[in-house]
């Protein structure tokens, strides 16, 4: 639901500011609850955080806490590394430098990849909380309802997403890390 004329808000503000590729805006997931948009890049390390737990004992450290910004309440503008896909107010001239969303994403990753493509093109990626829509299915109620499916399909594109990044060898050490906390999980809720 787009509320108090959020994409005028953002289009105005877009123009005004200098160098904004993408611009996302505060994402409600109800009428009192904020939503945790915008992410960090995954990589090799804060992957290896969320996978091992770390990211969860220690979820407002920026060297440990993975890639969702836990330490931030989203109430206040900031540059990012990743507006989250739900809502991204994409500049023309970004678009046109960088060109569409890589198609080779299914679903997950598609967004984080053309952040990171419009970052490496010296674009910026901003998040703006002057507007404000409400996301009904999205935080919390999504991931209540995510199937066996979308966790694997999950698991693929941030492969993809690495080594088209980071290169074979940081997938291979991500596939490593996933594998070997799935087996010790099992092992442990077998017991």
């Amino acid at each position: 639901l787009i509320l108090d004329g959020a994409i005028q808000k953002t289009v105005r503000y877009a123009d005004a500011a200098e160098g904004i590729g993408v611009l996302g805006c505060q994402v409600w997931e109800n009428e009192t609850t904020i939503q945790h948009t915008c992410f960090r890049f995954p990589t090799p390390w804060n992957l290896f955080c969320v996978n091992t737990g770390m990211a969860k004992l220690a979820p407002k450290s920026r060297l440990f806490g993975g890639d969702r910004m836990r330490e931030w309440d989203r109430r206040n503008e900031r540059e990012v590394e990743v507006v989250s896909g739900m809502f991204m107010l994409v500049c023309r001239a970004a678009f046109e430098q960088v060109g569409y969303l890589d198609e080779s994403f299914f679903i997950y990753c598609e967004e984080t990849d053309w952040c990171y493509r419009m970052q490496k093109a010296g674009w910026r990626n901003v998040f703006w909380p002057g507007a404000r829509i409400i996301h009904r299915d999205g935080g919390g109620k999504s991931t209540e309802k995510v199937s066996i499916k979308m966790e694997v399909q999950l698991v693929r594109s941030t492969l993809f997403y690495i080594r088209k990044h980071y290169g074979p060898v940081s997938e291979a050490l991500v596939r490593f890390t996933i594998l070997v906390t799935a087996l010790v999980k099992l092992c442990f809720y077998s017991l």
